[in-house]
């Protein structure tokens, strides 16, 4: 039986519960989820609720400060129809992944 959000690819780029637990549902009904982490990985995988609150995802890790991490951000936004962010407000515009950049190149985005 098909999911609801089967055929969907979301980029997550969240912090912490709040984002974390949206991305989560949207994997619970089977969107493709591709969670963005910083090279090493995302420190908050220590805490035990995180392995939770990230089932069902992918992860990727790469260094969205530098160039080449950005065009890898932009190219993975490009191919999704949802992009989530949760950094510090006016963060993922200066890095230039913000939702007016990706939607200025994905204009189906949400």
């Amino acid at each position: 039986m098909a999911q609801i959000f089967e055929g969907i690819r979301v980029v997550d780029l969240t912090q912490r519960m709040a984002g974390s637990l949206v991305t989560m549902i949207l994997a619970d009904y089977g969107a493709d989820v591709i969670r963005l982490e910083p090279p090493g990985g995302d420190p908050m995988w220590a805490h035990p609720a995180y392995k939770v609150w990230h089932r069902g995802k992918k992860s990727v890790q790469l260094d969205w400060t530098s160039a080449e991490g950005k065009e890898q951000a932009r190219k993975l936004i490009r191919g999704a129809h949802i992009f989530i962010e949760s950094l510090r407000p006016g963060e993922a515009d200066d890095l230039g992944i913000g939702y007016g950049a990706a939607s200025a190149e994905n204009p189906g985005l949400i």
